[in-house]
């Protein structure tokens, strides 16, 4: 944004920027422009918010210092208003598919405080993960208006959502696997292949919007490299791909995703039940998980630096809620107390530790992967 809006400020920013930044931004002194591995995604959806923010500074005389508590603010404003919006949009989605408003209301309301999606917006609100949360909650809601009418209008739509998702997080491209699975299966998937070929228009059409939208970010890639494609993450990537941390990704006590969000392993027994009634996108899902499981745990550091849980798999929630959903629901109409009482008491104790650990985090766990002396304290805590 500082490249787009505001080139000759750059020039105002402290010479320790790229450590003020953690390392992820420096200006280039030579050319004047501030570098960055990550692409434009989050920058693009926080644009609206960073420029109303810099209109009203600039109206009321106030110091433009971009490190401030003004910026500050803004962007915790900015990540709780999109995590706001695909709470809402997955509210909406699960209304549309289950009917029940309690139900509905209940699930992301529980996703938000019995996560570690809460730690993301109140702590850590500069980070892609709840951005592409919102694009994947868009995906989901918008998804079914494009198989029942594939318009023009609906077309754009997916394509926007598409883009952003990817330029937020480029293995954001898996939330493709549930938009292409989407209620397929082998009874529908000829006609799925004669549909996409009879409006090949509108593919054309798509990848205009697509090539529009990510324009910014090959633009900015060929300012300063001369490449319009690069790999900017430099040495890091999915180095252990042939030896993938998987336990560790998941299990760990630096940061292992279901250790600091257990209340997502009532998802995992959802998608179970989905699989075994077979239920549509079931696959699509598990197909997508097992996927994002692999290749983040294949990442260079599997334990993404200071983080409050697994990371990256914010973005990944909107999917989890349907089978989490798919789960409640079959117990309400068992109408069986007993299970009820126990899947209540679950749902409690994960959310009442969720929000006391979050409390007393301070953004970093110091102890090593099997840490558990080190984790029940900071459950004692």
């Amino acid at each position: 944004m500082l490249n787009f809006f505001c080139k000759d400020e750059l020039k105002q920013l402290p010479k320790n920027t790229e450590a003020l930044t953690g390392y992820a931004f420096k200006v280039n002194t030579l050319t004047n422009i501030l570098e960055t591995k990550y692409t434009c995604g989050t920058a693009l959806l926080i644009a609206p918010f960073f420029l109303l923010t810099k209109f009203l500074i600039n109206l009321f005389g106030f110091n433009n210092y971009y490190f401030g508590l003004k910026y500050i603010y803004m962007l915790v404003i900015a990540a709780s208003f999109y995590a706001a919006l695909g709470l809402t949009l997955l509210q909406k989605a699960i209304f549309r598919n289950h009917g029940n408003l309690n139900i509905s209301l209940l699930v992301p309301l529980l996703f938000f405080v019995g996560t570690n999606m809460f730690w993301y917006v109140s702590d850590a609100p500069a980070y892609s993960h709840l951005y592409s949360f919102f694009l994947a909650s868009a995906l989901i809601y918008f998804t079914p208006y494009f198989y029942n009418n594939t318009s023009v209008k609906n077309v754009a739509i997916i394509s926007v959502i598409a883009t952003l998702a990817i330029l937020c997080r480029p293995t954001n491209a898996l939330f493709l696997i549930y938009f292409i699975g989407y209620n397929l299966s082998t009874k529908n998937i000829g006609s799925r292949i004669t549909h996409v070929i009879s409006n090949y228009k509108l593919i054309i059409f798509s990848a205009v919007i697509c090539i529009f939208i990510a324009a910014p970010q090959l633009l900015y890639w060929k300012q300063i490299s001369g490449h319009y494609f690069i790999n900017s993450y430099g040495n890091e990537g999915f180095t252990n791909l042939l030896q993938p941390q998987i336990l560790i990704l998941l299990f760990s006590t630096n940061n292992g995703w279901l250790l600091y969000s257990p209340l997502l392993i009532l998802a995992f027994v959802g998608l179970f039940l989905m699989l075994k009634n077979k239920q549509n996108n079931s696959w699509a899902i598990i197909v997508m998980l097992v996927l994002a499981i692999y290749l983040f745990a294949s990442w260079w550091i599997v334990t993404y630096g200071c983080a409050y849980g697994c990371r990256v798999f914010v973005e990944y929630y909107p999917f989890l809620i349907l089978p989490f959903t798919y789960f409640i629901n079959a117990i309400i109409r068992q109408k069986n107390k007993i299970k009820i009482i126990v899947l209540s008491t679950f749902i409690i104790a994960c959310v009442i530790i969720n929000l006391d650990m979050i409390y007393y985090y301070d953004g970093c766990f110091y102890g090593g992967a099997w840490d558990f002396e080190s984790y029940l304290q900071l459950l004692e805590n």
